[in-house]
């Protein structure tokens, strides 16, 4: 029997028997939802990667290079796809986000290495949900006034620390209040 041709990524053409319908055919090939065309499908796809391009680059002011481009048939750009397919556009952009909450993926740790995120290496699919769920972001340093809190006095200070700073500084360092004190030993 004649075949019907059809179209698959690549631009290659493949033949089908009479009785199997192009739409079932598209369909296979079209990751977003059946009712949309693949030239919408592939338009949708556009968007989503110029915006997560668009975001990654936006990180240049955090110290990390810009990405020029990504081809969707490359390794890059098909890891990128599935990142977007497996989590949405959301969670990768907020995955990015991410990386604005960390010394160490921006390269200002504290190795002689000073290594940093490369895209490449955020959309490896064992990377990419270790920034998503915040695994490298940088931990809130309590406020040395919160931590000290329940001191009223140097002596208090001591008592916490095993140090009192009035013995090092004297007559010049002021009380909690921020009144100068006098030194009486």
């Amino acid at each position: 029997s004649l075949g019907v041709v059809n179209r698959v990524p690549g631009g290659r053409e493949q033949s089908s028997p009479n009785n199997i319908d192009n739409n079932i055919i598209n369909n296979i090939y079209n990751t977003s939802s059946s009712s949309e065309t693949i030239p919408e499908a592939k338009k949708k796809n556009r968007g989503d990667v110029e915006a997560v391009v668009s975001a990654w680059n936006r990180l240049e002011e955090f110290g990390i290079k810009a990405v020029s481009r990504v081809d969707p048939g490359s390794e890059r750009g098909k890891r990128l796809k599935a990142r977007i397919e497996d989590y949405g556009i959301e969670q990768v952009l907020a995955a990015i986000d991410n990386i604005k909450k960390s010394a160490f993926l921006q390269g200002r740790n504290r190795t002689d290495r000073k290594w940093r995120i490369t895209f490449d290496w955020f959309v490896r699919p064992n990377n990419f949900p270790k920034v998503l769920e915040g695994n490298y972001e940088d931990e809130e340093v309590q406020d040395t006034n919160e931590q000290d809190a329940d001191i009223a006095s140097w002596d208090d200070f001591e008592k916490k620390h095993g140090y009192n700073p009035k013995d090092y500084f004297g007559e010049y360092l002021p009380d909690l209040q921020g009144k100068r004190v006098e030194n009486k030993t």
